[in-house]
Order: structure tokens, then C-alpha cells, then sequence
């Protein structure tokens, strides 16, 4: 119950600090509403069902972390809020600050948040779903950016291999490489070609030394995104941190944390189910 208490009132804070720039505050004020009923009583089916109420819109918001274009029907609010994840904003900040490598960006929270807030130098953002790429276009606009960040509408895993793109219709926070039904019951599926990050560091001639941050949260594919990325792993400098999502029915979930503990990464802290790696030697 006090966690409860405690969300609702991150939700309620987030709303009353919200400006609504673009769209309509009065749909987001509904919005917010079936969020706060989320919280407080679950997501039964009956309230999810409440979304049908909110229309199709782009909606452009700002809050004290930054500016957010997004769909209010189609994207995750949670995503754009100052609430979800709260908890993680504090391990993005590290000693150096020159390149933040996202994979899997989505709509953009942590780039935005690292290159306008920690101040990284440089953010490489990786995302294979192309129906984003317009909101990220927009968004690296919106909050005064471009100089800072780089846009890789692909995915990470071996290099030039087609596969398909798990995904939900209407909504732009869940989508995964992986062809199974762990995580969600896809509506849809996307062909993509994957990458492997060190051929496309090497083709960016990114200087690996220099990159201080990776985030990882590829819905159940880190083995294959890691395990292809080996040489970049490699040659990152001592106390360069990657922050993961390993959700814990995750069949490859002690094989990815193994893959880390062999290159010299130590689990520095868990929160839920992200994990924050830091390298040791």
C-alpha cells in the first residue's frame, strides 16, 4: 500500500509539473487519470480498456527534464514522465561525460536526458522501429540537440542479418527482436537488417576509450546484442557502466550476466529488474 502511495503521488507530481505545449491538456488530464488508476488499482483489464477514450493525437509536453513529442494514444506516458524509472536517473551521471551509447532509445528519454542534463558530449542512439523515427527527428529539435546526437534506425546483433521486429500495433514502448510470446502477444512484425556495434564504431570511426555509458533494454535479446559486440566490450576503459534490463524469466538472463562478469564487469546495483554493470579492470 505505501508503495502505491508513493507512485500515485510521483504521477500526480508529474502532472501538475507538466505543461501541455501542444494538443489537448484535457485528454492528457484523462490520460493522467488512468495512469493514476493504474497505479493505485492495477491494470485490469477494465481500465486499460479506458484508453479507447483517449484520441489519436500528437501532443507536445514539457516538463522539468525535458520536451516530449510524442502520440498520446499510441506511446507509453510512462515513458515521458518524470516518474517512471525515477529511480535510474541518478546512475547516468558518470565521472567522464563524452559518448553515451543508447541501444534500443525508443522516444528518446535517455538520450534526451544525457546529452540536456548530464551533459554528454556525444549520444549515439540506436532503434531498428521506424515508425518512431519521425517523433525522434522532432524531438532532437525540440530539445536544441542536433550537434549532440547521432540517429541509427537499425538493430544491434551480427552484422547484415534479416530478421523480424516483434511488435505491438499503437504502441511504440514494447517491440523485440526476440520470435516468442514471453514478453507480449505481438500484433505485427517489422523486417529489419541488424548491425553489429563494433562494424558500425569502426565505420563512425568512434573512438571506443571514450565511450563512458551504454544502455541496453532490447526485451529478452542482451545475449545476442552482447555477444556480438565483443571487441567494443573489450577495449571500454575501466568504470565504464552499462545499465541493462534483464527481466528474470529470461532464458539467456545467467548467460548475459556471465558474458559481463568475463569481460570484467561487476554488478554495481539492481533496481527491479535493471541491472548496472561497472568494469572493474
Amino acid at each position: 500500500m505505501e508503495q502505491k502511495r508513493i507512485v500515485f503521488k510521483k504521477i500526480w507530481n508529474d502532472f501538475i509539473s507538466t505543461k501541455v505545449l501542444k494538443g489537448s491538456r484535457f485528454f492528457f488530464f484523462i490520460a493522467k487519470f488512468i495512469d493514476l488508476l493504474m497505479a493505485w488499482i492495477g491494470r485490469y483489464w477494465f481500465i486499460i480498456k479506458l484508453n479507447l477514450l483517449i484520441p489519436s493525437q500528437n501532443i507536445i509536453i514539457k516538463n522539468p527534464l525535458w520536451v516530449f513529442e510524442f502520440n498520446l494514444k499510441a506511446d507509453s506516458r510512462r515513458l515521458v514522465s518524470t516518474w517512471y524509472e525515477d529511480e535510474l536517473l541518478s546512475f547516468f551521471s558518470t565521472d567522464k561525460k563524452n559518448i553515451y551509447i543508447d541501444i534500443w532509445s525508443n522516444i528518446w528519454k535517455y538520450v534526451i536526458y544525457c546529452s540536456k542534463k548530464i551533459g554528454f558530449q556525444s549520444c549515439l542512439s540506436f532503434d531498428p522501429d521506424e515508425t518512431i523515427l519521425t517523433y525522434q527527428k522532432k524531438n532532437i529539435v525540440l530539445n536544441n540537440i542536433e550537434d549532440k546526437v547521432k540517429i541509427f534506425n537499425i538493430a544491434l546483433s551480427r552484422n547484415n542479418w534479416s530478421w523480424y521486429l516483434n511488435m505491438i500495433e499503437h504502441d511504440h514502448w514494447v517491440n523485440s527482436l526476440v520470435d516468442n510470446q514471453t514478453f507480449f502477444k505481438s500484433t505485427k512484425k517489422h523486417k529489419v537488417i541488424t548491425k553489429r556495434l563494433d562494424d558500425v564504431l569502426e565505420k563512425e570511426n568512434i573512438d571506443i576509450s571514450k565511450i563512458n555509458l551504454i544502455k541496453i533494454d532490447v526485451e529478452g535479446y542482451e545475449f545476442e546484442v552482447l555477444s556480438w559486440s565483443l571487441y567494443t566490450l573489450s577495449k571500454l576503459n575501466v568504470w565504464t557502466r552499462i545499465i541493462m534490463e534483464i527481466r528474470n524469466h529470461i532464458a539467456t538472463k545467467q548467460q548475459t550476466i556471465s558474458l559481463l562478469e568475463w569481460l570484467n564487469f561487476k554488478i554495481f546495483s539492481i533496481i527491479w529488474d535493471d541491472y548496472i554493470f561497472e568494469r572493474i579492470s
